[in-house]
């Protein structure tokens, strides 16, 4: 993380540069000086094209941290959940499934031999499939064979105010 910790840095100092001189040509603009203006929207849309870099970078942050790092803190340390600062923390996973075209004459057969056809139209939505598997496999601790439906598990850490 010491290279996101950097790039992080480097984005900060990037946004501290760029924010007092977009101040400036607002505050000190007549209302008629096209130049001045023009300046202005210059630097207001580079600003902007720093903010979202710089968001990028926090949401990338964020997704590790969610995602990866606080997952295997949790399950290292036998973790179910935590309240801190307000807010319950606590380990989850979602599970996306979907039908690749190799599969798919396969899979459209498991679906409707297990009740799931009329999930079926020209192809299959991903979050239907998901959430209607995720149902059916906590009430038949049984999943649909990997020849024709591909499942995937993310875990993750939900914050929930207390």
């Amino acid at each position: 993380m010491s290279d996101d910790k950097k790039t992080l840095n480097d984005a900060i100092d990037a946004l501290g540069q760029s924010v007092p001189p977009i101040l400036h040509y607002f505050t000190a603009l007549s209302p008629d000086d096209l130049n001045g203006h023009l300046a202005g929207y210059k630097q207001l849309r580079e600003g902007l094209d720093q903010i979202e870099a710089f968001i990028k970078i926090l949401a990338q942050l964020e997704r590790e941290l969610t995602e990866k790092t606080l997952p295997e803190l949790f399950e290292r340390h036998g973790i179910e959940g935590i309240k801190l600062f307000g807010r319950n923390f606590i380990p989850a996973s979602r599970m996306f499934a979907s039908i690749p075209a190799e599969k798919r004459a396969a899979g459209f057969a498991w679906l409707k031999a297990h009740g799931m056809g009329h999930l079926i139209q020209d192809n299959v939505n991903a979050q239907k499939l998901s959430s209607e598997l995720t149902d059916y496999i906590q009430e038949t601790a049984v999943g649909p064979p990997e020849e024709a439906i591909s499942i995937h598990v993310k875990k993750y850490i939900q914050m929930r105010k207390t």
